[in-house]
């Protein structure tokens, strides 16, 4: 199996959305769900690297809300 490496630029992504904390917050978890989706259909690896607003990078297998929040880039690899 081949892998790509795609990137997810979070800030740019929520930035787009004019909405209230709470709407956002289904917008971060519906972010998850589609995640978690792609994983168990084995589209993407399931562990996820993270570059953090602080510049840390986080390699998780699960997102989080908060995680998401803290997140500056996800990147992950697609299955073909």
């Amino acid at each position: 199996m081949n892998e790509i490496e795609k990137v997810l630029d979070v800030e740019k992504f929520l930035d787009q959305f004019e909405v209230s904390n709470s709407t956002l917050r289904q917008v971060k978890n519906s972010l998850i769900q589609v995640f978690i989706l792609a994983k168990n259909s084995k589209l993407i690896e399931d562990e996820f690297v993270l570059i953090l607003k602080t510049e840390k990078v986080k390699k998780v297998r699960e997102l989080t809300t908060n995680l998401i929040s803290r997140t500056k880039l996800i990147y992950f690899k697609e299955l073909t």
